[in-house]
């Protein structure tokens, strides 16, 4: 079945025939374009290579060097923005937020949030200001990340309340305590101290406390977290060095009932 379009004179001069210049351009706006990406025309590029050097220089080493990015179609601030990523065995993304809400697709691999890993076919929805990191799984993963429109922010924890003060969403921010239990011998305890205390460091904007259970042999990890959501304050948890060595853990959101006291003397 065959279809014709008519063009439509423009506005005021609906009573005249169309030159053909008009009518070439209302049918272009009519039809509008289809833009095809072949994967074989594009390679993947190193993230040195394909985010802009303010960004660069927020992301780790180990992701700079176990990640690959392939743009399909760029984006911007009129047009919809879809890039494909893949990260080798075991990359993590380091903790990060942007300002537009964001799909990331599975293609191949796994990818864990948090504590559970998603395989093919699997989507999660991030709603922009959420502070969030993915890990690839034991085979890697491929996925594919969708906006809709072009989106250069990038967000590091230590941002990460500016951005939300910009948006009017400092408000936002909750509080959460999570105890962590320990299950490790205290060789593996020392041998990841000094990583888990230098993300500590690197995070400190986001947490209100916390510290070690049990003075001589520690039990157990306490931190009162600062986050928009639970999945936020379970986040941190998750990335930190000691996860590995983690129990059980507990996630609840703190609402102060007594006002903290100063004593004298």
């Amino acid at each position: 079945m065959a279809f014709a379009l008519a063009a439509v004179p423009p506005r005021g001069h609906e009573n005249r025939l169309c030159t053909l210049s008009e009518r070439e351009d209302c049918l272009e706006r009519l039809m509008g374009s289809i833009r095809i990406f072949d994967p074989s025309a594009h390679e993947f590029l190193e993230p040195r290579n394909a985010y802009p050097a303010s960004v660069v220089t927020l992301i780790s080493d180990a992701e700079l060097d176990g990640s690959s990015v392939r743009w399909h179609h760029p984006g911007s601030e009129t047009e919809l923005q879809l890039f494909e990523m893949a990260l080798e065995p075991g990359i993590q993304l380091s903790p990060h937020a942007h300002a537009a809400d964001e799909i990331i697709a599975v293609l191949s691999g796994g990818l864990t949030v948090g504590q559970n890993t998603y395989g093919p076919g699997a989507s999660i929805y991030v709603e922009g200001g959420t502070l969030y990191s993915v890990t690839a799984g034991p085979a890697g993963c491929r996925f594919l990340n969708f906006r809709a429109a072009m989106d250069k922010t990038y967000f590091t924890p230590s941002t990460h309340r500016e951005m939300l003060r910009g948006k009017g969403r400092s408000n936002e921010l909750k509080t959460y305590v999570a105890w962590c239990e320990i299950d490790a011998d205290p060789e593996v305890l020392a041998e990841l101290r000094p990583s888990h205390q230098e993300y500590v460091a690197q995070h400190r904007n986001q947490l209100v406390g916390g510290g070690v259970i049990g003075s001589k042999a520690p039990i157990g990890v306490l931190f009162i977290i600062e986050a928009s959501d639970v999945d936020g304050a379970r986040a941190f948890v998750s990335n930190d060095p000691y996860y590995r060595i983690y129990g059980d853990v507990r996630v609840e959101q703190y609402l102060q009932r007594v006002a903290p006291t100063t004593r004298s003397g």
